[in-house]
């Protein structure tokens, strides 16, 4: 109930929550939602990394490091980056397996990124 007393204009409680809603809807923006993209990295265990690209798909991140390091396209370490976006290079595949060599990197890794400026990454 609205009413007058000494001068104060006195508000109701629905009159209060309708305001903030007012305001509430005025003040907010909408919220712009980033594409993601992916991080290609590559380099030594507890070093930042030596090499870093970022592409728009996680394919073309997963593609660039297996032509990086010539893996097999269909071999074990090409399979785990594929599956969970981290490999380390420097294990040796088995003892029947062509994969045994010097990669000059320990790990291979992509990660999601959300930060709307796949160009930053790249140094654009």
């Amino acid at each position: 109930m609205a009413g007058i007393g000494n001068g104060i204009k006195m508000i109701t409680d629905e009159a209060k929550l309708k305001y903030l809603k007012d305001q509430e809807s005025k003040n907010t923006m909408p919220i712009k939602k980033n594409k993601p993209h992916y991080i290609a990295m590559n380099g030594n265990h507890g070093y930042l990394p030596d090499h870093i690209t970022a592409f728009p798909t996680y394919s073309e991140a997963v593609q660039h490091l297996i032509d990086v390091f010539d893996l097999s396209p269909y071999g074990k370490k090409a399979k785990k980056l594929r599956e969970c976006g981290y490999v380390t290079l420097d294990e040796d595949g088995g003892p029947n397996s062509s994969e045994i060599r010097d990669f000059g990197a320990e790990y291979a890794e992509i990660v999601k990124c959300k930060c709307g400026n796949i160009g930053i990454h790249n140094g654009d």
